[in-house]
């Protein structure tokens, strides 16, 4: 569903780890993501790790148990620093190399 999404909106009770998984899935693909969270009567954007660190702030520790467990949130977080450090890496190169890197990149997925 990420792949063929344009955009995602979601309301989310905190609770849910499919939806989260919604949220991550989307973020791995770098849409944009607008959900409504239920606890908090508020709309909230997600665009980057730390808005997502936002957004499992108003979780219980019990449900992020259960999202490290059922979702292993901690290994998405270390693939995405793991993904800014080769994005940080790639504006070190030039020129033709460049133009190189989103084609392997679109050959890794």
């Amino acid at each position: 569903m990420a792949k063929e999404a344009t955009y995602g909106f979601m309301i989310w009770d905190a609770k849910s780890k499919g939806t989260l998984n919604n949220v991550l899935n989307l973020l791995r693909t770098e849409k944009k993501i607008v959900v409504y969270v239920v606890p908090t009567h508020a709309f909230q954007t997600v665009r980057t790790v730390d808005d997502l660190r936002t957004l499992l702030a108003v979780c219980t520790s019990q449900d992020l148990a259960v999202f490290e467990k059922e979702l292993a949130l901690s290994q998405f977080f270390q693939a995405v620093q793991a993904q800014l450090s080769f994005s940080l890496a790639e504006n070190r190169v030039t020129g033709d190399e460049k133009v190189a890197v989103p084609a392997l990149m679109q050959e890794i997925k």
